[in-house]
């Protein structure tokens, strides 16, 4: 099995060229909220400092940490200078990522800096990232911010055979996830927390806008989602970037898959219910009423395979959802050459229809049962 980006991140690292440091305009702040990421936290740390283009502040936002994060960054700042990293542990934070951040925000002096990039602490950057961001946000004045594109961290190789079929299923649908970004380049959905570069200028533009003292949304239970939308609001475009890629963990056991895209996406449904029908959100409305479509039609197609199989007669029924998920198969396919670590096993996933099927199914529950919980537990935490 291949090995953990995290095993070799420091050899590609270390064998980065010069560094370009920004002297005058154009100074990045990175910030990375991190809550008990002993495992990780040093791959993390060590893929921002090394940056073709380094970051002039990185700051780890330590969110009542109960492990080693925090003498791990201490540590690296002896390696790397307080001047160039520095760790900052939150007080009384009950806003988890997003109090962390907003309590990073502001304790540094923001006129200091032009960019923030924002990530989070269990993901490793492509040394290029900062460069790429810098580059994009330069040649397009009217973009807010620019996200990169992500995959799954790559197996360690101790993982179960369930859990490797988890993470194959996982990096299949984060490839469909970055052809969309590459067919709607001018235009992100949403600008990831796992890594989004935004101007200063568009930062303070929300703090304005907000007059609450925050940036990242306490009460959201997808902060970069309702950022991303405030962002829009306010007249700034949202970017992809095709150029800038970072690794990032993905769950390895079905509660843990369902507990996140349960936040997702009812935290997504909490967010366009609280704007109603508006310039930016009301695409969004389409998910809410395919999704239960989806759910029908795989209940029907399973029906029709399973009087198929105990009669030996087809339904008529049975055509028109077949030459659709024909259809969803051939799409699918396409998709997934934007997928990282692809192999024969993730095409024959794909190809054999029922593995991917599922999962699918699961998804799209996901969506129904966080519409359900956005109507009738709104105040619901995570």
């Amino acid at each position: 099995m291949m090995a953990n980006v995290a095993d070799r991140s420091s050899e590609l690292y270390e064998n980065s060229p010069d560094a370009i440091v920004p002297k005058q305009r154009h100074r990045v702040l990175a910030l990375v909220p991190a809550h008990n990421e002993e495992s990780i936290i040093e791959n993390t740390v060590r893929s921002l400092m090394t940056q073709t283009y380094r970051p002039a502040l990185v700051l780890v936002i330590a969110d009542n940490c109960t492990d080693q994060t925090v003498s791990i960054v201490q540590r690296l700042i002896q390696d790397y200078g307080s001047h160039r990293l520095r760790i900052l542990e939150t007080i009384a934070n009950t806003g988890k990522k997003a109090g962390a951040l907003n309590q990073g925000l502001h304790s540094i002096n923001r006129q200091d800096y032009d960019l923030v990039l924002q990530m989070d602490a269990d993901s490793v950057l492509d040394m290029e990232i900062t460069r790429k961001a810098v580059e994009y946000l330069r040649q397009d004045p009217t973009m807010g911010g620019v996200c990169a594109g992500y995959t799954t961290m790559p197996l360690k190789g101790t993982e179960t055979l369930f859990q490797k079929l988890l993470w194959r299923l996982q990096n299949i649908e984060y490839g469909s996830a970055n052809a969309w970004r590459v067919e709607f380049l001018k235009s992100a959905r949403v600008l990831p927390g796992v890594t989004t570069v935004y101007r200063m200028k568009v930062i303070e533009d929300v703090l304005a806008q907000r007059n609450d003292g925050q940036v990242w949304d306490e009460a959201s239970l997808v902060e970069d989602y309702e950022l991303t939308l405030r962002v829009k609001d306010l007249g700034w475009g949202a970017g992809n970037s095709t150029e800038m890629f970072v690794w990032s963990d993905a769950p390895l056991s079905i509660s843990e898959l369902w507990k996140q895209r349960l936040r997702w996406y009812g935290g997504t449904i909490d967010e366009i219910r609280k704007r109603g029908f508006r310039r930016h959100s009301r695409w969004e409305y389409v998910p809410l009423v395919v999704a239960p479509i989806f759910i029908m039609m795989r209940l029907i197609l399973l029906g029709a395979y399973a009087f198929l199989a105990i009669t030996a007669q087809p339904l008529v029924i049975w055509t028109p959802f077949l030459g659709g998920e024909l259809i969803s198969l051939a799409y699918q396919l396409y998709r997934m050459r934007y997928a990282h670590y692809i192999d024969a096993t993730q095409v024959l996933i794909v190809v054999s229809l029922v593995p991917y099927w599922f999962y699918s199914a699961l998804v799209e529950a996901a969506w129904v049962y966080g519409g359900y919980l956005s109507f009738f537990r709104p105040n619901r935490t995570w």
